[in-house]
């Protein structure tokens, strides 16, 4: 915008040029500093961050000092509702070339992409354990600065590095939030930079892999896990071959190659029983529920679900649990047991909500669905799966193949039951606030 345009605009951007570069020059070397440091945030940013990328650890007082002067002076912003600073974006630009000019920018790319991998492992872990709303919600308020770390992630060996590290970090985000193409491109770019074979480019592959997986791209999926199975058998680690079965077993049932995913999966399950990896665990024996339920083992699916549920509640790891309430329910109104179903799927929801997970919600609209047409309730039914449609168009979340199985011949039935209306109805449903579907569905559910 300051430097480049057509000749008819040219006098004006350098009219603004000059007018910044006067409001520059009035500035105290620290506050210049400062001004050009501050252009490595993307969106907005806090004291914190400020102190760890600018302060290098610290908030000293000429720091916090050239900081207030900024904000005196106009050149940044502080947001009145959460108290966070930012620089609109010509002033962002401006500083950003003066810090290039400076020679500093490798430096403070590097030191705003270490606080950022830093939060986004706590992010991580936090999503991981029993804080699981809280920490999303901290992640929203940073994925600009966090999408921007990773953009700069391609200046040497050691940052390409922290591209994987920082990918990886973000992987649950993107999930729960049902931002699954942001962050299949991010591990993407990470894939396509420059590294040798390695324990982060094994990750990877499997991360991107299991993206591909929920995005419904099972072939695409089967290459990269393989290829991060390859790897991980040459480096002998066991924890990544542990990994990644579950996801290449998953991905061989949604094309129909059962033995092969049989296979992959009961291997999972020993290996993961073995290492003790708990999460992996239940992550295995959910997919290996998963391919019971599809070949109409209802008992044994039934078994491992509610094994799953309880390993999930005794690590606190709330989505494996909701995951493992929804394959209940399921189960229950595949068996004609319609009475059972309703429990787990409101306690699923109730989950959902409270974490705002995207994937989990649509999975309860998906299972609801299912409830209402065995009930006969063919209204809504049709009014459930058109919310369910909707965010599956929003998020790029597909529905798991044995999930298919369970809803296909319970939509046909009411949609035949139904006629033209069920079509209605949906359309209904994908119009519908997200607030008052939820509510509606609350409502409904309570009745049960």
């Amino acid at each position: 915008m300051l430097d480049h345009g057509d000749r008819a605009k040219a006098p004006r951007q350098r009219t603004l040029r000059a007018l910044i570069d006067w409001s520059y020059d009035l500035l105290s070397p620290t506050e210049q500093s400062l001004l050009r440091s501050l252009s490595v945030f993307q969106g907005t940013f806090d004291l914190e961050s400020v102190e760890r990328v600018c302060g290098r650890g610290e908030l000293n007082a000429d720091v916090l000092a050239a900081l207030s002067a900024l904000l005196d002076k106009s050149l940044i912003v502080r947001n009145a509702h959460d108290g966070r600073y930012r620089l609109l974006d010509t002033i962002r630009q401006y500083a950003r070339d003066r810090l290039e000019e400076s020679g500093e920018g490798f430096r403070m790319r590097a030191l705003h992409r270490q606080c950022y991998l830093a939060f986004s492992e706590a992010a991580r872990a936090g999503i991981l354990g029993d804080r699981q709303s809280e920490w999303l919600a901290k992640v929203d308020v940073e994925r600009d600065n966090l999408i921007a770390a990773h953009e700069n992630c391609d200046d040497n060996a050691a940052a390409i590095d922290e591209g994987f590290e920082l990918a990886h970090a973000l992987k649950l985000y993107w999930i729960n939030r049902g931002l699954l193409g942001i962050g299949y491109r991010m591990l993407q770019d990470a894939l396509r930079r420059d590294s040798p074979p390695s324990r982060l480019r094994t990750r990877a592959l499997f991360d991107v892999g299991q993206l591909a997986y929920f995005m419904g791209r099972y072939e695409e999926a089967c290459v990269h896990l393989q290829r991060s199975l390859e790897l991980a058998t040459e480096m002998q680690s066991q924890e990544r071959i542990a990994a990644v079965l579950q996801p290449l077993g998953m991905a061989y049932l949604a094309l129909g190659k059962i033995d092969l995913a049989r296979e992959q999966l009961e291997r999972a399950v020993v290996l993961s029983r073995r290492l003790n990896y708990t999460r992996d665990l239940a992550a295995a024996l959910n997919a290996l529920a998963q391919l019971e339920r599809s070949q109409s083992n209802l008992s044994t699916a039934r078994t491992l679900y509610e094994d799953v549920l309880s390993i999930a509640r005794s690590a606190g790891d709330r989505e494996s649990a909701a995951i493992a309430l929804l394959n209940l329910s399921m189960t229950s109104i595949t068996a004609g047991e319609r009475a059972h179903a309703a429990a787990p799927l409101r306690e699923a929801l109730k989950i959902a909500e409270e974490m705002s997970s995207a994937g989990l919600i649509q999975a309860a609209f998906d299972v609801a669905t299912g409830l209402a047409a065995a009930r006969g309730d063919e209204r809504r039914a049709a009014l459930w799966l058109g919310v369910a449609e909707r965010l599956m168009k929003e998020t790029g979340l597909q529905r798991d193949p044995a999930d298919q199985v369970f809803l296909a011949p319970l939509v046909d039935a009411a949609r035949r039951s139904s006629g033209s209306r069920f079509e209605g109805v949906m359309q209904e449903g994908a119009k519908l606030a997200m607030d008052r579907a939820l509510s509606e569905l609350r409502g409904w559910l309570s009745g049960s």
